[in-house]
């Protein structure tokens, strides 16, 4: 159980992983069943590219024109920008509005 693991080995858990997922990510990495990268995409990481959260949200440019995945189902927005800040950006606008 993960998080009898967790109480058991806590202090070294907590110095050698940045976070929970990193953790829960580890201790499933190989019996978990995943689906496939291309259904669920992160804004940040995969089309904003480069952003300086003092800059005004029309600033927020993506990295280059990326094709997105015929089956991507989900974009997640964590930290900023968020949603509503890219609303000009044509993977929000032609895909999700």
């Amino acid at each position: 159980m993960i998080w009898q693991r967790f109480i058991d080995n806590k202090e070294e858990i907590v110095k050698k992983y940045r976070g929970d997922q990193d953790w829960i990510t580890e201790c499933v990495r190989y019996k978990a069943r995943i689906w496939p990268y291309t259904w669920c995409m992160s804004y940040k990481w995969e089309f904003a590219g480069d952003f300086d959260k003092s800059r005004p949200p029309e600033c927020y440019r993506p990295k280059k024109r990326i094709k997105v995945p015929k089956d991507l189902r989900i974009v997640v927005f964590h930290g900023k920008p968020n949603p509503e800040d890219v609303l000009h950006n044509s993977v929000i606008k032609n895909n999700y509005l």
